[in-house]
């Protein structure tokens, strides 16, 4: 049986997801002083919304469920990267924010990512890297309506 794919359907997937842990590998051990092996999207994510963000709207910003990104709070402010407050506005919510020492280590995430991914992308074109993303973004929102169909 012919088929009009290049690849089988699992690889697609399955490549992502490793890129991404390459890339969280690459970053980890750039970052390995600051007791952190992963969660470093978390903390780029909460200082864009400068302590306005809920923890409701983070899970959906990062795509998991509630209680894994209870968990992940739990974590972060363990080890001191974040604050967790009841916002005062709407006492079922939480805000986070970053703490002092949270706020130190994104200065120093975006510094290694940048550098990352400027190594990474440094022989594909500004065009190229355009077309990927607008792939990526087609193929989400495909399979948001393919989920919202079933």
């Amino acid at each position: 049986m012919k088929t009009k794919y290049i690849l089988y359907p699992d690889q697609l997937p399955r490549y992502l997801r490793h890129i991404g842990n390459l890339y969280l590998k690459v970053v980890s051990r750039e970052l390995c002083d600051l007791e952190l092996s992963n969660y470093f999207d978390f903390l780029i994510t909460i200082e864009r919304y400068e302590g306005t963000l809920t923890q409701k709207q983070l899970a959906g910003l990062m795509y998991i469920d509630k209680s894994s990104m209870v968990a992940i709070l739990d974590f972060l402010v363990q080890k001191g990267f974040i604050n967790v407050e009841q916002n005062p506005a709407d006492r079922r919510e939480n805000l986070i924010s970053l703490s002092k020492k949270g706020a130190l280590a994104v200065s120093k995430i975006n510094d290694c990512e940048t550098k990352i991914y400027d190594s990474m992308l440094d022989s594909v074109s500004p065009e190229q890297i355009r077309e990927v993303f607008d792939l990526l973004k087609k193929m989400e929102l495909r399979l948001k309506e393919i989920n919202r169909n079933r």
